[in-house]
């Protein structure tokens, strides 16, 4: 994830939090996980430093956090003016072919300026009245958690603008616009390693005994070792080395962010505790950790039809059952609610 923090120097000496909305921000970011963060801070931008920050840095998310009206964003110049800045100057700053996914702009009255823009970006956040500064603040760490835990944009301002209204007495509201080319609930822009599953081969409506693979899906780019273990001890087996029965190492990087074991793990009766390891060639590492039947779940929702994610999630249940952490099969609400 890609991003750009501008604020005004001048204008944050009249209220706004910009030092602490920096410092929380980037002490959230440090603590992500999955592809690296890179968020450049530029609290005192001038005005006519605009273009070049936004064309030099190309962001994928533009943060503005500044004093707004219905009239415009305000900066500062070099005089120490004040400039409004309307949402036409931005369109015609942003690049072309490669315009921010996302603009949040922490500013007040700030939803009509959010809305103009998604002529040329995809999404933009605003607020539609003044805005104290402990909700901007609040509402902006809120938002940027959510995102880097690799929620979607739609729950992430959801969350954001949750927190903004009660803090404001529900006398501001965040404001989310979005053109036709996007589905914000569908819109992830950091991926967070996650364990997902898939069944091996085809079974039949009473099979007890199934053979699955792992997988780990939004891996960071440069993995290139993975290794899948578990901690169950029913896989312990005593005519062969642990290793072959409790791990699995691919050597390789992701496809489309997502890396398969390369063994097939077989006989699987029951729902059980599995985790992945992933290196990079520099030594960065990380460790996701679940259950069978979660991974399962979250795979085949992410790519079913109807059809066969309720006959994948029988199989699921069954999984369930057989050790008694679940419902049985034969109840519907074990799998026909989808994520």
């Amino acid at each position: 994830m890609r991003g750009l923090y501008i604020g005004s120097r001048a204008l944050s000496e009249q209220g706004l939090l910009l030092e602490k909305e920096v410092t929380a921000l980037q002490r959230r970011f440090t603590q992500s996980v999955g592809e690296p963060v890179e968020f450049v801070f530029l609290p005192a931008v001038l005005a006519e430093d605009l273009p070049i920050e936004i064309i030099k840095h190309e962001p994928e998310i533009l943060h503005i956090s500044t004093h707004g009206d219905k009239d415009g964003l305000s900066f500062s110049n070099s005089g120490n003016n004040e400039v409004k800045i309307s949402h036409d100057t931005l369109n015609a700053i942003f690049h072309n072919e490669n315009p921010p996914r996302l603009v949040y702009i922490n500013a007040c009255d700030s939803d009509l300026i959010a809305e103009k823009l998604t002529g040329r970006v995809s999404m933009a956040v605003g607020t539609t009245a003044p805005i104290s500064n402990r909700a901007a603040l609040t509402g902006a760490i809120s938002f940027y958690d959510r995102l880097i835990r690799g929620f979607s944009v739609k729950d992430a301002f959801e969350a954001s603008s949750a927190i903004i209204e009660a803090l404001d007495n529900k006398c501001t509201k965040s404001h989310l616009a979005f053109n036709g080319t996007v589905q914000p609930e569908f819109e992830i822009l950091h991926y967070v390693p996650r364990l997902i599953a898939k069944f091996h081969g085809k079974f039949g409506n009473e099979q007890s005994k199934f053979s699955i693979e792992l997988g780990v899906h939004g891996c960071p780019k440069n993995t290139h070792q993975m290794v899948f273990y578990t901690d169950d001890d029913t896989f312990v087996d005593d005519d062969k080395e642990f290793e072959e029965t409790m791990v699995s190492i691919y050597r390789g990087y992701p496809r489309r962010g997502v890396i398969w074991s390369e063994e097939t793990w077989a006989g699987i009766e029951g729902n059980f505790k599995c985790f992945a390891s992933g290196v990079s060639p520099g030594g960065q590492a990380f460790v996701v950790a679940g259950e069978l039947c979660n991974a399962l779940e979250l795979y085949y929702s992410m790519t079913d039809d109807d059809a066969r994610y309720v006959q994948h999630m029988r199989a699921v249940a069954r999984l369930r059952a057989q050790d008694g952490s679940g419902l049985s099969e034969n109840d519907g609400k074990a799998f026909v609610k989808r994520n």
